[in-house]
């Protein structure tokens, strides 16, 4: 029934996923996010974007994660003032392709994020998402 329910949820756009702690956005070790400036409190602004990343991600998860190959990625990429992101990279490739191209689409499909938060007074803040397929983290050095 929660299955169910989160599909629906996500193909009619409302998503009602929950975070308990804004400082370090993390959900059921599917992909951590950190921002280049960490003394800038990011709470909402991140759970937003987390969620489209996510969203977009999920709909891009490879045939070789549906198999059961395990794996990481972690790209970079730069949010503009006005949401825009981009200048996406593979700053820890996984070494399966699927893995390394499913996380940058899912980025590149996510181009159009909330414009950053307007008490932020830089033009931009570069990110850094990693994406787990069939692990978490912490398993990365298993």
């Amino acid at each position: 029934e929660n299955l169910r329910q989160a599909l629906s949820d996500l193909k009619s756009g409302e998503y009602k996923f929950q975070f308990n702690n804004p400082s370090y956005v993390r959900d059921g070790g599917y992909g951590t996010m950190s921002f280049d400036t960490q003394d800038f409190p990011w709470g909402d602004y991140a759970r937003k974007i987390y969620l489209i990343i996510r969203n977009n991600w999920y709909q891009r998860i490879p045939l070789a994660a549906r198999e059961g190959i395990r794996g990481w990625v972690c790209q970079r990429f730069v949010i503009e003032k006005d949401g825009t992101n981009s200048s996406v990279r593979a700053v820890r490739p996984s070494g399966v392709p699927p893995f390394d191209k499913s996380s940058a689409d899912a980025l590149e499909a996510s181009s159009r994020l909330p414009a950053l938060p307007p008490d932020f007074t830089e033009a931009n803040e570069g990110v850094t998402f990693c994406f787990y397929y069939n692990m978490v983290p912490g398993e990365e050095s298993d």
